[in-house]
């Protein structure tokens, strides 16, 4: 499973890592990436770059290969597949 969790400074706590760690659970072959970013940071890369970033993405989303949560459905995710 591939995810990408964007958060805000305020809710970048340990609660969210414990929620990390829910996901993480069963798996041994993960890589975790960090990136702190600003708006600003997104337009250093070529536009080429970005729109065939931005592309890869919207296709895989579309093939059903991703999924979209808000922080409300990451609780309830982790709560039905991942209990406590």
């Amino acid at each position: 499973m591939d995810a990408v969790i964007k958060v805000s400074p305020e809710e970048f706590d340990k609660n969210l890592f414990d929620k990390i760690k829910l996901l993480l659970k069963n798996s041994s072959d993960s890589k975790i990436v960090i990136e702190i970013s600003s708006k600003e940071n997104i337009f250093e890369e070529p536009d080429s770059e970005y729109w065939s970033k931005i592309n890869a993405s919207i296709k895989e989303l579309e093939e059903g290969k991703g999924i979209v949560f808000t922080m409300q459905e990451l609780d309830e995710y982790l709560d039905k597949h991942f209990p406590r």
